[in-house]
């Protein structure tokens, strides 16, 4: 069966690469079908996105180690950068949002935070690492990088906005 039309790999936008929590559904929805009219946005959805990219290229030895040697044989160890290779290398986006939120289960929720504020600064360093690895993995000069925070303002209102 055949859903919906063909799009020429090279038309697509740009990439979101973004938790999974489906608090952020409605929210999510909405942004990229506005960023959608300036055509295909890849979504990259799983939870902890960030934390992954971090965990796997950024922190211990091993890992860097083992996620190097799987990318000499062309494997990804993460969904996200294999994700992001589609992106970037078949649709040829240049174009890439990461995406952190307020009370990510990945990294034990708010809870794990003594205040609002140690909570976004932390989330800040983690998005601009993953940011540094995949400037690092891609090597394209072209490439922008966009960073959202996604914050609860009210009970289930959440709002995207620039981090700063």
């Amino acid at each position: 069966m055949f859903f919906g039309g063909t799009v020429a790999h090279e038309n697509f936008h740009a990439v979101v690469i973004r938790c999974q929590d489906g608090r952020l559904g409605t929210v999510n929805a909405a942004w990229l079908t506005e960023m959608q009219k300036s055509g295909p946005v890849d979504d990259i959805s799983v939870p902890g996105a960030i934390k992954e990219i971090v965990d796997w290229y950024g922190k211990s030895w091993w890992r860097r180690f083992l996620a190097g040697v799987l990318m000499s044989f062309g494997l990804q160890i993460s969904l996200v950068m294999r994700g992001l290779e589609v992106a970037v290398n078949l649709h040829g986006i240049t174009t890439i949002y990461l995406q952190a939120h307020r009370d990510c289960g990945a990294y034990n929720g708010s809870r794990a935070f003594s205040e609002s504020i140690t909570e976004k600064t932390f989330h800040l360093a983690q998005i601009k690492q993953a940011a540094e690895i995949i400037r690092k993995h891609f090597k394209n000069p072209k490439l922008e990088i966009h960073l959202k925070w996604v914050e609860l303002r009210e009970h289930d209102k959440w709002e995207i906005a620039d981090f700063s």
